[in-house]
């Protein structure tokens, strides 16, 4: 009978580390019982000391705080920063895994992953 006071206790533990850390977190039943975690604030900073340079911090930030913004809009965003150079930056960005595409190429954009 003590089995079943244990019981979900485990997800009770879970979203108070998950606050601790400034993160979110949600659950799925169905045929199979799922947690997703979502990245935060406290995954980009961890990110930004991860040497990157200026260039490349700033366009993260950019990014993780314009979910779907396109190329065009990020150089107004950063201060006319040429659309080659953001091109240039974004490739490395997606190779480190940190950004992806979405979307097609005329109306997709760039998301934190």
């Amino acid at each position: 009978m003590k089995k079943g006071e244990k019981l979900g206790r485990g997800i009770v533990k879970i979203r108070k580390w998950v606050r601790a850390k400034g993160l979110k977190v949600k659950f799925e039943s169905g045929a199979f019982f799922t947690a997703i975690f979502f990245r935060g604030k406290a995954y980009v900073d961890a990110v930004m000391n991860e040497g990157l340079n200026g260039g490349l911090k700033t366009l993260l930030f950019a990014i993780n705080n314009n979910p779907g913004v396109q190329v065009k809009n990020l150089s107004k965003l950063l201060d006319s920063r040429p659309v080659k150079t953001l091109e240039r930056q974004i490739a490395s960005l997606v190779k480190k895994k940190l950004i992806e595409r979405r979307g097609s190429k005329k109306t997709g954009g760039y998301f934190s992953r």
